[in-house]
């Protein structure tokens, strides 16, 4: 193939403004997904304003391989040319962790803004529930001078210590409940004694 010398990206809208086609160093894709293997070295300020785009490991005909930030739940990444927003979406119905998901959300949830907070770098986290459905979305602002090889980097690193902080929260949660446990079993003996007694 000649060598590409137009826009690096290219995206063609649908009549709802959503990415129908889109065009990266002359390859086509049906979408907003492309292979960051072709995204990496493009800065961020290439992307056309208001539009996304979702890097991902590869694509195969119509089967997409997806790139997952996050060690322990599934994130959804989505660049704009000065930011990423992200979506976690886990359901009650095929929930595999030993700790419910509604503590477990939880306890993401404060880990997200405990972050947020010491890096300035995750902003308006919202945890939303419907029904079965537990959907959490938040910001993470980026340079449009930014990669995005060094835009997924930086967001890889963020779960890193967002990781961090749930395994301090999973811990003191398990902790939480082994004393109420302690608790409830030194009620029970004391009740069991009176009872031998007859008190």
């Amino acid at each position: 193939m000649r060598d590409y010398e137009g826009p690096p990206i290219l995206a063609f809208l649908d009549e709802y403004g959503d990415v129908e086609t889109l065009v990266v160093k002359g390859e086509r894709f049906n979408g907003p997904h492309a292979p960051i293997s072709l995204l990496k070295d493009i800065k961020l300020k290439e992307i056309p304003r208001g539009v996304y785009i979702i890097p991902v490991e590869k694509i195969e005909g119509s089967v997409i391989y997806g790139i997952n930030p996050s060690k322990f739940v599934w994130s959804d990444v989505y660049l704009y040319r000065d930011r990423a927003e992200l979506e976690i979406i886990e359901r009650a119905k095929y929930w595999e962790y030993e700790i419910g998901i509604i503590p477990f959300m939880e306890m993401l949830r404060k880990s997200l803004k405990a972050v947020g907070k010491s890096t300035k770098m995750i902003r308006r986290v919202h945890h939303h529930v419907d029904k079965d459905y537990h959907h959490i979305a938040f910001t993470v602002p980026l340079n449009p001078e930014m990669t995005f090889e060094q835009a997924m980097n930086l967001i890889s690193q963020l779960f890193e210590r967002v990781e961090e902080e749930m395994m301090e929260r999973v811990a003191e949660f398990y902790e939480t409940r082994l004393a109420a446990w302690r608790r409830l079993l030194r009620a029970k003996k004391a009740r069991n004694a009176k009872r031998r007694w007859g008190i």
